[in-house]
């Protein structure tokens, strides 16, 4: 292939990515049933940064993994979410912003896959990203989490240039993106020790004065959370260092099956439905579940093969070596590098026993969609099933594209006409407006959630609940005169309770209804 049909090719996935994220955000309108409060709580504190509140200012809005005891440190992940605000958007902005982003980690992905296995081959590494449904999913929304995938992107890129240049300035960007994930999500801390481990394999050729400069830089984003901190008795910390009431849970050996399932097309939590509502999107789609069970199974099998293709390829280049690593680096860097990065993280999340989430792995999603390039050009190219391996990799690309497209569409119908409400962003502002409407200009408006149970395994409660919270902070945030007008109330009730006479209902679908009393 020439290069200048490589740069149409790679343009061409880039469109196709970005199409498919923004048809996503239209239709299924950046919803993400497990992100919902924290997107709100994001909200707040984007705002709260805006209006010069202290606590925006140096504590980052995700909460630390002990629930309850405290946040995460430092003001990154208020200053995205502010940015947007300030020139005038809101939540869907932000989204947007994080499409824009996420449309960048193909090319980041392609770069990678380019400089570490070279020829058009790394556009299967960028063709996976920008078609498979977890990394489309992961790349609409506005939640803390999906900020991760654009660092790794950049991190890996230059943790590379750091491994292949001897003396290497990336040293000091290896260094600054290290050090801004955690504020994002504190799983970016696994990533520490496989980085050191690498950096020692290239000790005597590290560029030591870049490595001051990152750290010095790193310690400069943390300078807000230190200040703010000693002017409140190093509150939030004694918070986090705090022993919290913690249990085992079985659920930290998803971290060794999660990431094959997110290089996959089984797609069925983010349709929070069980597994017979999985059956009837597929009758739905598809015509038929088998349809989508079989390019499940497809995916899945391929997803083994390219993640074992790497366990296969790093335990050769380990073999006999296990106490020289540095050794094996040099003679099979590509296969070492690849599975530092990807297995110990989740290896060392084990004994934490703590429930591994799908979210965790966005962080290691570009990393991860290499490995069907790796599989093509180191283990396909010289077997005689070549042409039926990539015949399987097409094959599943085609129909990830198809299940994206059918995905946000049945979603987007759902939010329309569902059984119960679902919070998505445009559909809270949606009824916000009616509730406006119906209030009058420059009164402020206030929703009573409290019939609903506030249970998180309750959908139609905690899509009030929601609302009710989404209203309060767009109050909160919109300037308005002193009024002495009665602030109206708008109870949230099942639509199939009864209203009498001296009730109006302003709002009414999903199952739910809005009433306020008469004037």
């Amino acid at each position: 292939m020439t290069k200048r049909a490589e740069i149409v090719l790679l343009l061409v996935i880039i469109a196709a990515g970005l199409s498919l994220r923004l048809y996503g955000w239209h239709w299924g309108q950046g919803y993400c049933e497990s992100a919902t409060f924290d997107e709100l709580d994001a909200y707040r504190a984007g705002l709260g940064l805006l209006h010069g509140e202290k606590q925006a200012m140096y504590i980052a809005q995700p909460n630390f993994p002990r629930a309850g005891t405290g946040h995460l440190p430092g003001p990154l992940m208020a200053i995205f979410w502010a940015i947007p605000l300030r020139l005038g958007g809101g939540p869907e902005t932000v989204m947007l912003m994080l499409i824009a982003f996420d449309t960048a980690v193909i090319y980041f992905v392609y770069l990678l896959a380019n400089k570490m296995l070279g020829g058009a081959a790394a556009l299967w590494a960028a063709l996976f990203y920008a078609t498979s449904p977890w990394p489309v999913y992961y790349g609409i929304g506005c939640w803390n989490p999906q900020f991760m995938a654009p660092l790794s992107g950049l991190l890996g890129l230059a943790l590379w240039g750091v491994m292949s240049q001897p003396r290497s300035r990336q040293i000091f960007w290896v260094c600054l993106l290290l050090a801004m994930i955690p504020q994002f999500h504190a799983f970016g801390v696994f990533l520490v020790p496989s980085i050191l481990l690498l950096l020692s394999f290239r000790f005597r050729e590290i560029n030591w004065k870049w490595v001051a400069l990152g750290v010095l830089a790193s310690f400069l984003i943390y300078t807000p959370y230190i200040v703010g901190e000693m002017t409140n008795h190093w509150d939030n910390t004694r918070r986090m260092l705090a022993n919290g009431r913690e249990f085992f849970s079985f659920g930290c050996l998803k971290s060794l099956t999660l990431p094959v399932v997110c290089l996959s097309n089984l797609f069925n939590s983010p349709l929070e439905y069980g597994l017979t509502d999985y059956r009837e999107f597929g009758r739905v789609i598809f015509g038929s579940f088998v349809v989508l069970g079989l390019f499940n199974l497809l995916s899945l099998g391929l997803s083994v093969v390219f993640v074992g293709n790497l366990v296969v390829q790093f335990a050769r280049a380990m073999r006999g070596k296990w106490l020289r690593p540095a050794r094996a680096f040099v003679e099979s860097p590509v296969s070492v590098f690849l599975a530092l990065l990807l297995f110990l993280p989740l290896i060392l999340f084990l004994p934490t026993g703590r429930n591994f989430q799908s979210r965790y792995v966005i962080l290691l999603l570009p990393l991860l969609c290499l490995l069907p390039c790796l599989w093509i050009t180191r283990t396909l190219a010289v077997s005689r099933w070549r042409k039926a391996g990539l015949a399987c990799v097409a094959l599943t690309v085609g129909f990830n594209v198809i299940l994206d497209l059918s995905f946000y569409r049945y979603q987007g119908r759902f939010i329309a006409g569902g059984q119960y409400f679902i919070p998505s962003f445009r559909k809270m502002e949606q009824v916000r407006q009616k509730l406006q409407a119906d209030a009058g200009p420059g009164r402020r408006i206030e929703v009573d959630a409290s019939a609903f149970p506030s249970m998180p395994r309750y959908k139609q409660g905690r899509g009030m609940h929601a609302l009710a919270q989404y209203v309060g902070i767009c109050e909160q945030a919109e300037a308005r005169p002193d009024s002495q007008q009665p602030v109206p109330v708008y109870r949230a009730q099942a639509d199939t309770n009864s209203v009498d006479a001296s009730q109006i209902v302003v709002y009414q679908g999903n199952g739910i209804a809005l009433v306020r009393p008469r004037s």
